[in-house]
């Protein structure tokens, strides 16, 4: 197993977990039977991934010193905003992080998050450039610590530059995927909100991933998508966040590669095109089948419902209207094996095209055959290039004549397993190598069945 990973998250006394350690890679695969946790951990990470900092909290930190570097007109100073904007985030996340918990998880206290009988819980996320430390405290108190146990100040420095070009605009270079962008401003007030509002969330997000400190930065597509267009009243935070990027969709349908997926997905779950409409203040998604019948995506087939949606957030070129992590629970559900190869294609096609995407993709499954199909595109990558495009071809693994493959060290997967003697839930790394995932755990299952089978048939034989 590869030691490159995005970051690692620490869970302690939290949930059903005493002690808990994830490598998130660019795809992350969470494995395990029913109510052992998988969910719990995807909620967790989602809820630390939307909150947003108290962005007045920030403004009004550090407006003294864009006040005073406005008068100097020193670039080289502004980075000196910067990493005064990161040391003051914990402080001003603590109480957003507080009530997001709460609503989130539809509990009362933090104190609720917590393991029986455990007084703290502790959540780190740690990577080469910084560690952030999160503490949920017992009942008595029920309240959360959070601070930056290592500041990201060095990274920030080689990073990132601000330049102020005139008297109203602010340029953000980020050196580490060169990017750049312009911040207008009228007054002090409006370059400090410009700050905090739009590069911190990009500092943190490219620091501390899964924390995006934006709502869009995550979107949680829960299991039982398929169920929600059609469900009378949308209530919960999956459905609500569902809904959410429906109309994200038809917002920025311009920025998806729809024809990927019409060449994948698409076509396999009998899709010739789709269409957006926008119909009594609601946008619409409509479907174009292979007999030519044109159907809303309210009404089409549950596999199309269940996984339309998450294949089109998959395909949506990186903007800062676009989410980083996709949480995809169960992106099996309701399909055929076949469509389920096209969409391991889509997830393998998105996190080998790094530049035009930058996904972070995190799923749970049951399924074997998609840990089988992940190991056939890892595998494929170990092949001379000639052999490689000749299997791709036979086997149907390109996409715009690009061969769709998969590095090992891009991959993380975790077996959460029931102790149910101490009432917890083990999280076990399963290997993943040039040979691909480590398949046991499902190979044990497959033998427990057919052993099954096999003292039925005799029994048969007897009688």
């Amino acid at each position: 197993m590869s030691e490159k990973f995005l970051s690692k998250i620490v869970i302690e006394n939290i949930g059903p977990f005493k002690y808990a350690e994830i490598k998130l890679r660019p795809l992350t695969i969470f494995l395990g039977r029913n109510t052992s946790g998988k969910s719990f951990i995807m909620k967790l990470l989602w809820t630390l991934g939307i909150t947003t900092p108290n962005l007045d909290y920030l403004s009004k930190q550090i407006y003294e010193d864009v006040k005073a570097l406005l008068e100097k007109r020193d670039n080289k100073s502004f980075k000196q905003v910067l990493v005064k904007a990161i040391q003051e985030f914990p402080n001003s996340w603590k109480e957003p992080l507080k009530k997001n918990l709460l609503y989130c998880f539809e509990i009362h206290e933090l104190s609720d998050l917590l393991r029986d009988k455990s007084k703290v819980g502790r959540i780190e996320i740690v990577t080469k450039e910084a560690t952030l430390k999160i503490e949920i405290l017992e009942k008595e108190f029920s309240d959360i610590n959070v601070e930056w146990l290592e500041m990201p100040r060095d990274y920030i420095y080689e990073s990132f530059n601000l330049r102020l070009i005139d008297e109203g605009e602010l340029i953000f270079i980020d050196k580490h995927i060169g990017r750049e962008f312009s911040i207008a401003f009228r007054n002090i007030e409006e370059l400090a909100e410009g700050i905090v509002s739009e590069i911190l969330p990009l500092i943190i997000a490219s620091t501390i991933p899964p924390v995006a400190a934006h709502p869009d930065g995550m979107a949680y597509l829960v299991d039982g998508r398929s169920g929600i267009l059609r469900s009378s009243g949308v209530t919960t935070i999956p459905e609500l966040e569902y809904v959410k990027w429906i109309r994200k969709i038809y917002d920025n349908k311009h920025l998806i590669d729809i024809e990927v997926a019409k060449r994948t997905l698409l076509k396999e779950l009998g899709c010739d095109d789709i269409k957006f409409d926008f119909v009594v203040n609601y946008p619409m998604i409509k479907l174009i089948t292979w007999n030519g019948r044109e159907i809303e995506l309210s009404k089409a087939p549950s596999g199309i419902r269940e996984c339309l949606l998450p294949c089109l957030l998959l395909l949506s070129k990186f903007s800062t209207k676009s989410p980083v992590v996709i949480y995809f629970e169960e992106p099996e559900a309701h399909l055929h094996p076949k469509a389920i190869k096209e969409l391991v294609k889509v997830i393998a096609y998105v996190i080998g095209n790094v530049e035009k995407y930058r996904r972070i993709v995190m799923i749970s499954t049951h399924n074997p055959d998609m840990i089988y199909l992940f190991n056939n595109l890892i595998l494929l990558g170990n092949l001379p290039p000639n052999e490689k495009d000749i299997i791709a071809d036979q086997r149907g693994y390109k996409v715009n004549d690009k061969v769709i493959e998969l590095r090992y060290d891009c991959v993380s997967v975790y077996l959460f397993e029931r102790n149910e003697i101490e009432k917890e839930v083990i999280v076990k790394e399963i290997p993943v190598s040039p040979e691909g995932i480590d398949e046991e755990y499902f190979v044990k299952i497959a033998e427990e069945l057919l052993d099954e089978r096999s003292s039925i048939i005799e029994r048969l034989q007897v009688t």
